[in-house]
């Protein structure tokens, strides 16, 4: 990808971006596997992209990290865990026993994985965290607490 005139030098090798037609309001992620900085280009080898982007197409930085319950290192106190691409995993929360999003779709639907991030309008997120210690009284030995919230996702589905 052509880039004359514009900085690149906040992307790197590995990143991850949008490239983004404001003209038809529609882009697509890809990994850059190569920065030619003299050359002011983007490579793109290991993903092709599925339409050719005019002139003015925008390029945003993405920030790509996974969340997931780790509950095999330590049983008795799972963790939520964030993980940077190309990174180790870090302790995020203790005691965080689940992590589940769904997905309002523009049709209305609410499903697990949406079959295209545009169709997006909201995301709903429910976390569940425990007590550290056991307490006896209860049938499951720890006290849970869950806290659900959505989120409306915004420059999605504009169109």
């Amino acid at each position: 990808l052509r880039c004359d005139g514009h900085d690149l030098s906040s992307l790197h090798d590995g990143d991850w971006v949008v490239i983004y037609d404001p003209n038809k309001q529609a882009g697509e992620f890809f990994e850059i596997s190569h920065v030619q900085y003299d050359a002011s280009s983007i490579q793109h080898n290991t993903m092709p992209l599925s339409k050719s982007y005019p002139k003015g197409s925008k390029i945003i930085k993405m920030n790509k990290i996974k969340y997931y319950i780790d509950n095999t290192t330590d049983p008795n106190h799972p963790r939520l865990m964030m993980q940077h691409v190309g990174r180790l995993p870090l302790i995020y929360a203790d005691n965080i026993s689940d992590l589940q999003f769904q997905y309002l779709l523009s049709s209305g639907a609410i499903v697990d994985v949406p079959p295209l991030a545009r169709m997006v309008r909201e995301v709903m997120i429910n976390i569940t965290a425990r007590t550290n210690k056991p307490d006896d009284e209860f049938i499951n030995q720890y006290r849970t607490r869950s806290l659900q919230t959505s989120v409306k996702v915004r420059n999605l589905g504009i169109n």
